[in-house]
Formats: structure tokens, sequence, C-alpha cells
């Protein structure tokens, strides 16, 4: 499942689906903001829109039941100060739900997700990407490790757990 939103995210997509074997294309759902008719157009022109699923903006309650139903999830980030300084939310939802993620190479990206284990970090290549979901496909043994570690590694980001720290930081400054 992909959830775009910049013109850099989308032309990534449109380059992997491009450059993909017919016979190796996957079944994708995409979720992108506003206008779907772009993704529409290419879809049609790279005779690959029997393998997406184009669903456009998502209302909030929903997007459990889309995860429920994808086996890995995307995270491809626009390089700037935002993202270089806070993780977006979408990484821990999808490490909650054991979803492995495939993300593009930036801090944020790196400071959470472990090649192998859960996930992996690209650079902005389709070549990386089709490797990437490869290695999930081909190993059920993996893929099946790879959720159970996103499901563990996503408790350390709990927000009870890291309510608790903020607030017993805040006392010892206040106590001190």
């Amino acid at each position: 499942m992909s959830k775009s939103n910049t013109k850099r995210e989308r032309h990534v997509l449109y380059n992997i689906l491009n450059k993909m074997p017919r016979d190796e294309l996957l079944d994708l759902y995409y979720s992108q903001l506003g206008d779907v008719s772009k993704i529409n157009q290419i879809a049609v022109s790279l005779n690959v829109l029997n393998n997406l699923t184009i669903i456009g903006r998502v209302d909030h309650s929903l997007i459990p039941a889309y995860l429920q139903k994808a086996h890995v999830c995307l995270s491809f980030l626009e390089v700037n100060k935002t993202y270089s300084l806070s993780p977006p939310q979408k990484i821990f939802e999808y490490f909650a739900m054991g979803k492995p993620v495939i993300a593009n190479n930036i801090p944020t990206h790196t400071e959470y997700i472990q090649n192998g284990y859960n996930g992996y970090v690209i650079d902005m290549d389709p070549a990386q990407f089709k490797q990437a979901v490869m290695r999930l496909c081909n190993s059920r043994r993996q893929y099946k490790q790879m959720s159970r570690n996103c499901i563990e590694y996503s408790k350390k980001y709990d927000i009870r757990i890291v309510e608790n720290r903020l607030v017993s930081k805040i006392d010892s400054l206040i106590l001190n």
C-alpha cells in the first residue's frame, strides 16, 4: 500500500511500474491525496490498471482495513526539514500492524527502519524497490519474521510508554 502526495513519490512509483516485467507485477493498492486522474492515466498507458487499485483519498477510519490487506507498506518522502527532524506517523502505524516498510533514504527512515529487520531503506530507484519487494515475496519465512519484528519494534513507541517517559522527564525537571 502506498500513500503518496508528492510528485517525486508518484514519479518513483510510475518508473517502478513501467520497468517491472508484466509477469512480475504485483497487485497494488494506491492511496493518493488529491487528484488521482494522473495515476489513472499512467496506469492505463503502462497497461497495469488491472494490477493497481486506486482508492484516492481515504477516510481516516478506513485506513486500518486497507493496511490489513497490505503486505508491504511504503514511505517515500520528500527531503525537507520537517521529515529530517520528525518521522512520519505512518511508519509506526505500519509497524504496529506487522507490515514491513520500504522507504526512501532519509534520516527519519534510517533511524527507525533496519534493512532486513523491519523493512528496507532504498534509494529512489525502481530496481532497488523491485529487489526489496521481491525479497519479501520470495521468502515467506523471512516475511513472517519481519512482520513479528515490526510488531515487537512498534512496542517501543506505544503512546502509553512514550507518555510515561515524557511525564517522568517533566517531573524530574520540575522537582530538580
